[in-house]
């Protein structure tokens, strides 16, 4: 992968799969998160909540792609030259960033499962978000070490 776009959106999408994890995890199995990332994008893409698998295939698809973009702006504009700055700083403050910017979207439009959140899940997501921010950075040095443009 020499193109450091795509390196980062793939980087974006590997990472997710941490974020989807956790979020389901802690809904499903602990029962402690009260909302689901893919609730919240289904809210923000379609207007409702997931009720069929289609509707969980389409959040999941909705969710990926916002993660891929957001792998392909870390990669742009966080870290515009290989090897420069702290790759787990920028990577950490800019998965925190993206939470409240979300979050505060979903409060200044109203979105229902966006604009009142509980704090079980506000905590699942920070966790998420963090530690999606850390295996971005990861990624993202691992494969410029590699691919050194």
């Amino acid at each position: 992968m020499k193109d450091r776009i795509t390196r980062g959106a793939v980087a974006g999408l590997l990472a997710g799969l941490f974020i989807i994890l956790n979020n389901l995890t802690s809904y499903h199995l602990l029962h402690f998160a009260k909302a689901r990332w893919i609730d919240m994008l289904s809210q923000l893409v379609y207007g409702r909540d997931v009720k069929t698998p289609l509707d969980f295939a389409l959040g999941l698809f909705a969710f990926f792609v916002f993660v891929g973009f957001l792998g392909a702006v870390y990669a742009r504009i966080v870290l515009p030259k290989p090897g420069t700055g702290s790759y787990y700083f920028r990577g950490v403050g800019y998965g925190l960033v993206v939470w409240f910017f979300t979050f505060s979207l979903g409060s200044f439009f109203r979105v229902p499962k966006l604009h009142t959140v509980a704090p079980e899940t506000a905590i699942t997501n920070i966790i998420s978000v963090t530690v999606w921010g850390a295996l971005l950075a990861w990624l993202m040095k691992r494969w410029d070490h590699i691919y050194a443009d």
